[in-house]
Formats: C-alpha cells, structure tokens, sequence
C-alpha cells in the first residue's frame, strides 16, 4: 500500500485514469488507510475489495480537511503533495514520528516543496498545506525513498522541470518506480 499510493496520486493530481490490479484488501498494512481518507476528504476513488483494485476514473480534487495520519504515517509526504491541490487547507496532524523515519519528513517536504512555490506551514505534528501552484526546481531528496516519489509526483504538475538530487535511494522500496511511473505516461527519466 505505501508503493501504491505514488501511482495513485499521480492519477489524482493530473486527473488522469489509473488502475492498479493485485491489491489484497486482507493486508494488514496501516497504509491502506490512506485511501479511505483520501474518499473522506472527497476525492473520487474505486476502491473494488473482492477484485483488489484501485481506481481513479473521475476528476476530482481533496477537499479542505484534517488528516490524522498516525494509523499511516509514511504517506506523509505524498500527501503533503496532493494538498497543494486541494479545494481548500489540508491540515496534516499526529505525523511527530515521521520526523525520525529517513529523513525529518515534516521538515523535508515541506522545505522542498516550498522551493516548487508551495505555502506549508510547519507544525510541531504536521503541517498546515494551502492550495499551491507547482514550478519546476531543484530538490533534494535528502536520502528519503518517499521523498523521491513524493518529488516526482509533484514534478508531474508543476510547470517547468524538476530535478531531484540523489533520487538512486528510491530503490529501497519501488525499485521499478520511474518505469512504472513512464508505463502511465509520465515524462520521467533517470538522469546519470
């Protein structure tokens, strides 16, 4: 469910058709949460649990909510990422422990996304995000595999180029990330 969710929002944010199959509902992952509080804050998700597929097929936008997410801390920063096109203020809460993971998540995406033009507001527990428009910069990963692919969904919608440094450490968890990522249409390379 944590690799899942880059796709998906990538679906959300360029309101583009997106289905993932294989999806086992049963797993007792935190990280399916998510997407049931993604269809609370309103966005329009298919969520077939007999079929074990996600889909997005309709455009639709987050809408101005609260999120608890210490049932599914490390979607934080991908979450950071589709506030900034939220109807309204996302404001992101209990995320104190996603300050310890790879990086200071709290601290990093919202430095990060702050240079692609993004109004976030650090909180001891979260952030307080405000609806944004992307430009293309250069970020820095700081060595996190979430904060990559947070990155590079958000590249997705920004205008102009996006470059992530030390972007290699997304193998931790998605090798096949940027592959997948260009099967959906994305116009994403691994630069050498």
């Amino acid at each position: 469910f944590s690799s899942v969710a880059f796709p998906v929002a990538a679906g959300i944010v360029t309101r583009s058709p997106v289905v993932i199959e294989g999806v086992d509902w049963q797993d007792a992952q935190g990280d399916k949460q998510l997407f049931y509080a993604l269809l609370a804050a309103g966005v329009s998700l298919d969520l077939d649990n007999e079929k074990g597929v996600i889909g997005i097929n309709r455009s639709s936008a987050m809408q101005a909510c609260q999120l608890d997410i210490n049932d599914y801390i490390d979607a934080l920063t991908i979450l950071a990422v589709l506030a900034t096109q939220a109807q309204g203020t996302v404001e992101i809460v209990n995320a104190a422990i996603a300050r310890e993971k790879e990086s200071d998540r709290v601290a990093a995406i919202a430095s990060e996304l702050s240079k692609m033009g993004a109004n976030i507001d650090v909180r001891e527990d979260g952030l307080l995000v405000y609806p944004s428009d992307l430009q293309g910069a250069v970020v820095e990963s700081f060595g996190d595999h979430r904060m990559v692919m947070s990155l590079a969904v958000a590249g997705l919608i920004a205008e102009g180029e996006t470059l992530i440094n030390n972007a290699a450490c997304v193998r931790k968890s998605y090798r096949t990330f940027v592959k997948d990522m260009q099967k959906l249409g994305a116009k994403m390379e691994v630069l050498t």
